[in-house]
């Protein structure tokens, strides 16, 4: 009876283990170039876990590489958890059954995204930070008052399109000054974004 009653103690304390993940199970830790130390490391962690990105091959992320305009809208598409059609394009230079085509299609069909004129969308061109802030304001964007921008010193190198839409993300804390030397803050609105600085807006924009 006491060997039967140590048996099902230790029965329980391993079904117990099992369901306690572990410090080493961190999504993360998959990719080779990720390392704990990192800045980005929770984000990039986050967003995979969540399956918002996937790393760029089995064991890399790209933390550092430029995000470009098909990575972008298919993040997107997945945090919304929407569905799409790859077996037709709305755009002549995205063609049918690419990883990235069903995620554009639906950007399209929502007015979250209209190309970059004649007909194109320009899918493997790195996303400029303006272009990232217009893209999450027609997602789901809501009116700021008040002049958010002024403060920067390139303030008037956002393009008209994205004047709004820069204030909102500004003032959502996703797209924040970038210092210079000098220890001023500048929008650099059409600068291209990282993976890892991209990773990040998941996590700030749901408070994670």
């Amino acid at each position: 009876m006491k060997k039967q009653r140590i048996l099902s103690a230790l029965l329980a304390l391993c079904i117990v283990f099992s369901l306690v993940p572990t410090a080493l199970a961190e999504k993360a830790d998959d990719f080779t170039d990720v390392s704990r130390s990192d800045w980005y490391y929770q984000f990039v962690d986050y967003v995979t876990s969540k399956g918002y990105f996937n790393g760029t091959a089995e064991t890399t992320f790209a933390p550092a590489e430029n995000m470009t305009r098909a990575m972008f809208v298919t993040v997107l598409f997945r945090f919304h958890g929407a569905k799409g059609d790859s077996s037709q394009s709305a755009f002549t230079d995205v063609a049918p059954g690419e990883w990235y085509t069903a995620a554009i299609n639906w950007a399209a069909a929502n007015k979250i995204v209209d190309g970059v004129g004649n007909g194109k969308f320009a899918p493997n061109d790195p996303i400029t930070r303006e272009q990232i802030a217009a893209i999450l304001y027609r997602y789901n964007g809501e009116a700021v008052t008040g002049d958010l921008l002024s403060s920067f010193p390139d303030a008037d190198a956002v393009s008209g399109y994205a004047v709004e839409a820069m204030q909102w993300a500004v003032s959502r804390g996703l797209i924040s000054g970038d210092p210079a030397s000098d220890g001023t803050l500048w929008l650099r609105p059409r600068d291209g974004a990282t993976r890892a600085q991209i990773a990040k807006i998941p996590w700030v924009w749901l408070g994670a």
